[in-house]
């Protein structure tokens, strides 16, 4: 779908000014608003990554060694007051904090690491450097925190977390696997060769688009010679971070492109890349759009 700048922008006011502390609410509440316009994917995608860019921005605020404190603190105090096991505390408290609750189960994790560290005499500096690593491993297997109340915690954390974490994570990569595989089939469809960028990286290419046409096609009077899927919204903000690190790169290399959001985009972006030699569009082209030099 080719949302117009207003209509983003609308939605953005939306989710800005709404109250919900949860993500998952806050998800619901768009919909409902807006889903008689736009599909639930391209609303729940403009969520996502609205969430993601403002707890980049506010995340640092948020876990300063006070903060950390006043966190672990409340936790101590409801573990004391055996309120764990019946409703989550730190999901409470990364709810009335407005912080993804898996993030605050890193802090929480990092800060008990630290304290057993501490009363066992082992808080050298390499021993501190390490604990980034420790927790990392313990939030991939919580069932090895030997903490019980805090191992119940944080897996509660993951299960709540709707924005980041393992659940998220692989939601994500297997909805970006099946419009790759969906990319994939499209161009078989039109019977020329391709690498895709598994073929690309083993001849040494760092940066690779998911398509390399091995012979180039013609689209709205311009030449495509690969083609990179997102299986998202392309917001403003979420397009450039790409041009800066991705498309960039692609052009230098193998020169101009097709870039498809599966879940659309803000059409004033299509303009834009034109300057770039690069299309941009939210659906794979249909066969009669697609046209090859034939040299006789």
């Amino acid at each position: 779908f080719i949302m117009k700048r207003k209509e983003f922008e609308e939605i953005i006011s939306f989710i800005k000014s709404n109250k919900c502390k949860k993500l998952k609410d806050l998800i619901n509440q768009v919909k409902d608003m807006f889903e008689a316009k736009f599909s639930y994917q391209t609303l729940v995608s403009i969520c996502l990554i609205h969430h993601q860019n403002h707890v980049k921005r506010t995340i640092h605020d948020k876990s300063t060694d006070a903060c950390i404190e006043k966190y672990y603190s409340t936790f101590l105090q409801s573990k004391r007051d055996g309120k764990s096991h019946k409703n989550s505390a730190l999901v409470e408290i990364a709810t009335e904090n407005n912080i993804p609750p898996l993030l605050l189960a890193r802090l929480i994790l990092h800060r008990h690491l630290k304290l057993k560290a501490e009363k066992s005499d082992h808080a050298e500096t390499n021993e501190r450097v390490n604990l980034k690593t420790e927790v990392a491993r313990l939030v991939k297997d919580p069932f090895l925190i030997e903490d019980k109340v805090l191992s119940w915690e944080v897996r509660q954390c993951i299960l709540h977390d709707f924005g980041y974490g393992q659940v998220t994570d692989s939601v994500r990569s297997l909805i970006g696997s099946e419009y790759e595989h969906k990319l994939v089939t499209h161009v078989k469809e039109l019977n020329i060769p391709f690498q895709t960028e598994v073929d690309l990286k083993k001849l040494g290419f760092d940066k690779t688009p998911d398509i390399k046409l091995e012979i180039p096609f013609k689209l709205k009077d311009q030449v495509v010679c690969w083609i990179e899927s997102k299986a998202s919204f392309g917001t403003p903000e979420e397009h450039m971070y790409y041009v800066n690190k991705q498309y960039n790169s692609y052009w230098n290399r193998f020169g101009p492109g097709l870039v498809i959001y599966w879940f659309g985009f803000v059409d004033e972006l299509a303009h834009d890349m034109l300057k770039k030699n690069i299309l941009v569009m939210d659906r794979f082209p249909l066969p009669a759009e697609v046209s090859f030099y034939n040299p006789a």
